[in-house]
């Protein structure tokens, strides 16, 4: 009379027979395929799926823990499989979520090295204009001073600045006699001679910052805009 699956599997168990025990297991692959199917609900490809392999190692461990008296051996390894598939899951599922949260801090310090980054060549700029500004006898203290305070007024100033720096003759008679030439810069931008005259030291700052190239000092402007 043949063994029962359960007989065949004590009889494993105290014999330890590896070809006996890899034979059951191909036998039963596709139970095992069957029982992550209706727990996964979907198809899985035995090559490529990692859940496939988990089933049949957990199968093997059902072989070494099944206990006869307390349940069938397809019963008790069912058990087995889901549990070490959703076991899986869950380490995926937090492989997942610490990914992202590496990812995320990542870049949170990436952009810290980027705003350090930008700070620094800012404030090389600054050191950059101040120098500059020496030569038409002009300072941080007193450029703050003669800001415009408003923003519209501030934005106009900067747009004065930008369609001046395009000019060259503007450029060449602010930078031989170190003053900026209102007229001038009223009759090729447009603007009042009022706004360039009450500016002028913004303005100064603005078109020496685009002939310097000092990218970052107008971004500044821009973005206190």
């Amino acid at each position: 009379m043949p063994l029962t699956l359960e007989k065949q599997i004590i009889q494993l168990q105290n014999q330890d027979d590896a070809k006996t025990r890899n034979e059951i297991i191909k036998a039963y692959e596709p139970f095992i395929l069957n029982t992550i199917v209706q727990l996964k609900n979907a198809y899985i490809q035995i090559e490529n799926d990692e859940e496939f392999s988990i089933g049949l190692l957990a199968f093997n461990e059902a072989i070494d823990k099944y206990d006869e008296a307390r349940s069938s051996f397809l019963t008790f390894a069912k058990v087995v499989i889901e549990s070490r598939i959703k076991n899986y899951w869950e380490k995926e599922s937090r492989h997942s979520a610490d990914s992202l949260d590496a990812n995320q801090n990542a870049k949170e310090e990436l952009m810290a090295i980027d705003n350090l980054e930008k700070t620094m060549i800012l404030r090389q700029e600054i050191h950059q204009l101040e120098t500059k500004l020496e030569i038409f006898g002009l300072d941080f203290n007193k450029l703050a001073d003669a800001s415009p305070k408003h923003r519209d007024s501030k934005k106009n100033a900067i747009d004065v600045g930008i369609i001046a720096s395009k000019h060259d003759d503007i450029i060449q008679k602010l930078y031989l006699k170190r003053k900026l030439p209102i007229l001038l810069v009223s009759q090729k931008t447009g603007a009042s001679i009022k706004v360039v005259k009450t500016n002028k030291f913004f303005i100064i700052a603005v078109i020496v910052s685009i002939k310097e190239n000092l990218t970052s000092i107008m971004e500044w402007f821009m973005n206190e805009n």
